[in-house]
């Protein structure tokens, strides 16, 4: 920076020099949770963070390739605070994960059922648990499994 007479210029330049010279402070990183979900292809990965996305407001946080690995598609999703991570690999799809989503409103336990059962395979609403005035099982077109309730 070339002097001209102005001494804010150079104490400017010192300033962000000083700046660049300490080490930052390192931040500790906090434990979380997450579920997996195994689900078989690529497109499978895809088509569920449309899907939850449209059922849930689920959000896209992330998501991975490698190139070692053509087949291979994982995407994190954020599902009321809850991280999924989706993952296309070798094992059988879905089948062993069941997520329990405690809606504030009916209306939204009931369009998430509408989204879910489109081409789920098991389903069923349910208004005589005691512990809830509505309440919905579904196994998705993934075979994941959600119990909906308000």
């Amino acid at each position: 920076m070339d002097y001209n007479g102005n001494a804010a210029n150079v104490n400017r330049l010192l300033d962000v020099t000083e700046k660049l010279s300490v080490t930052p402070d390192i931040v500790k990183k906090h434990s979380y949770f997450y579920l997996i979900f195994d689900l078989g292809s690529k497109e499978a990965v895809v088509d569920a963070c449309k899907i939850y996305g449209e059922a849930f407001g689920a959000e896209k946080t992330s998501e991975e390739t490698f190139p070692d690995m053509p087949d291979y598609l994982g995407i994190n999703i954020n599902i009321f605070g809850l991280g999924i991570f989706m993952q296309s690999n070798e094992r059988p799809a879905g089948g062993n994960n069941c997520c329990c989503i405690h809606f504030s409103e009916e209306k939204e336990l009931r369009k998430a059922y509408d989204v879910l059962t489109r081409e789920g395979t098991e389903y069923s609403l349910n208004t005589d648990w005691g512990w809830t005035p509505l309440s919905a099982l579904v196994r998705d077109k993934f075979n994941n499994g959600w119990l909906l309730c308000v």
